[in-house]
């Protein structure tokens, strides 16, 4: 008789860590967050325990509990989409939990912080964060420091990064290079290939984990181009290159290249590889403070642009940092640099994407001001249509009763006319959410037709507006569809069912006590959970 695998070598902080990251900034930023994330803010004790055992069964997990995940494509650039994978919020956090075990291995094989600036592992359970402060405006920042040294720079990004991640070369360098637990690497391996469909590569985009194992795949890459002796700074897949003429540039940009696919299997994206004078490049960085002859307007655009706009409201100083941005927001038009920005017939993702989140610092009659002017051009930021969707929903309350009406009439208009600018899954359940305060009753002829008649209604569609019709509190189309439900097997939409069935009150608690034969340990908790939120009290489903 063979012997039981071996339990992964997780600890429990490290899933306990995973758990908090999770609740305090959910699972990806490339999907609407999932209702498991307020559970493990709540019960992070329970959950814990689950994955505790889940960890224990080792290998024979994948078997007993498969894992379950949806590909779908989000909008990204102008009219162009990517693939990116939710996963099951359980088996998310245990991914998670693996990879933040081996994250203090991989961070020392990495190079020093001023190099490689991207997702450097810094944790903290206080406040659940993963990565230290630095990030994008740092490394642009030191590329204008290393562009006054040199004559000319080179701005140069993997093609595809995420998607041609190789898994065994991945393996490798778990294991050769930063000396991880073989029982990790090898529930790393088994995890992608199982949310891969088997293929063996691919990384789920917009999760820490991710993220992390992203960093581990290019250590050799960094390390061989450092020890070469050419200058770069690297965040995630963006590589700067500096040298003193364009010939030592271009044999540069040729031995980045080699390394990749020698090593990796990866190559640069021709399309985006820049060869600048170190003069242009100090010019056209939106980060320089470089003199040149500019317009007040473009003054104030370029000024709007440098400024740093990450909150963290679980800081000791939130209320400082909160009044400093306010300020520093204030200085600037910022209604006039977005207006400028839509008049373009190719928006820039990053002047669009500042100028929405800046609306969260505003006082509430320039938020009302902003909020109509995107609401009048929605169109022209599908790209953009999840920061958009989240904006509208952290100033809702906050904003004219006309702004509100303007931007809700303008969504409800795209959702049913599966509007084919947000119609990519990944985007179009933003749509979805944001229908669920919408005060018309249009909106729950909008959500119903989703649900049934939408291409091949996706998990992820279909979970949603079931979320938007709980909220709404549409018990009429809930209280139909309840005797549907009986015969679906996706866990996502059943859960979201389940959470529905409160609303239905009596009825509701009915159909629960059938059902609740056929539920997984795990979902009974949830369950539960779901349970002591409704008793005593008002308590909506927050979305």
């Amino acid at each position: 008789m063979s012997s039981p695998p071996s339990p992964i070598s997780i600890s429990n902080e490290s899933i306990r860590l995973a758990i908090k990251n999770i609740a305090t900034f959910g699972d990806t930023d490339v999907f609407p967050y999932p209702l498991e994330k307020l559970w493990f803010y709540d019960e992070l004790d329970i959950v814990s325990g689950i994955l505790t055992k889940f960890r224990d069964k080792g290998i024979n997990l994948f078997n007993e509990f498969p894992v379950f995940s949806t590909t779908e494509l989000y909008n990204t650039g102008y009219a162009g989409h990517r693939p990116a994978t939710q996963i099951d919020p359980l088996w998310n956090a245990l991914f998670l939990s693996a990879v933040i075990e081996i994250a203090p291995l991989i961070e020392q094989k990495r190079l020093s912080s001023n190099q490689v600036f991207s997702y450097r592992f810094q944790p903290s359970f206080d406040t659940g964060k993963l990565f230290a402060d630095t990030g994008w405006a740092d490394f642009q920042k030191t590329s204008l420091m290393l562009a006054s040294k040199y004559g000319y720079v080179a701005s140069v990004d993997i093609s595809d990064f995420y998607q041609r991640v190789y898994h065994h070369r991945l393996e490798n360098v778990l294991r050769t290079d930063c000396s991880c637990n073989g029982t990790i690497v090898k529930f790393i391996d088994r995890f992608l290939s199982s949310i891969n469909s088997e293929k063996s590569f691919g990384l789920p985009v917009g999760g820490p984990a991710s993220r992390i194992l992203a960093e581990a795949l290019l250590i050799r890459t960094d390390r061989l181009l450092f020890t070469s002796g050419i200058p770069f700074i690297r965040f995630v897949d963006d590589y700067y290159l500096f040298g003193n003429s364009e010939n030592e540039l271009r044999a540069s940009i040729l031995k980045l290249n080699k390394l990749l696919l020698d090593n990796e299997g990866l190559s640069l994206n021709r399309n985006k590889t820049k060869l600048l004078s170190s003069k242009e490049h100090l010019e056209q960085s939106a980060f320089s403070t470089v003199d040149r002859n500019e317009s007040p307007q473009e003054k104030n655009r370029r000024s709007f642009l440098s400024l740093r706009l990450r909150y963290d409201p679980y800081s000791d100083t939130a209320d400082d940092d909160y009044e400093a941005i306010h300020k520093s927001i204030e200085d600037h038009d910022v209604l006039a640099i977005f207006e400028n920005e839509i008049r373009k017939s190719r928006i820039d993702r990053f002047s669009a994407t500042q100028s929405i989140n800046a609306v969260k610092f505003m006082n509430p009659q320039d938020q009302s001001a902003m909020i109509s002017a995107i609401a009048l051009n929605l169109d022209t930021l599908s790209e953009v249509f999840p920061t958009v969707a989240n904006t509208f929903r952290k100033v809702s309350q906050d904003i004219s009763q006309d702004a509100k009406t303007v931007f809700y009439e303008k969504v409800r208009d795209m959702v049913a006319k599966r509007s084919p600018l947000i119609a990519a899954s990944g985007t179009f359940a933003y749509a979805i959410r944001i229908l669920a305060d919408d005060p018309c009753p249009d909106a729950d002829i909008a959500l119903a037709s989703v649900f049934f008649n939408y291409d091949e209604a996706t998990p992820i569609l279909q979970r949603d507006v079931l979320f938007s019709m709980t909220r709404r509190k549409s018990t009429f189309w809930l209280s139909n569809l309840r005797n549907k439900m009986s015969s679906v097997s996706n866990p996502w939409v059943r859960r979201a069912m389940f959470a529905a069935s409160y609303e239905l009150r009596d009825e509701g608690e009915h159909w629960r006590k059938a059902e609740k034969g056929r539920l997984e340990e795990h979902d009974k908790l949830l369950l539960d959970w779901l349970g002591k939120k409704h008793n005593g009290n008002n308590w909506e489903l927050p979305i």
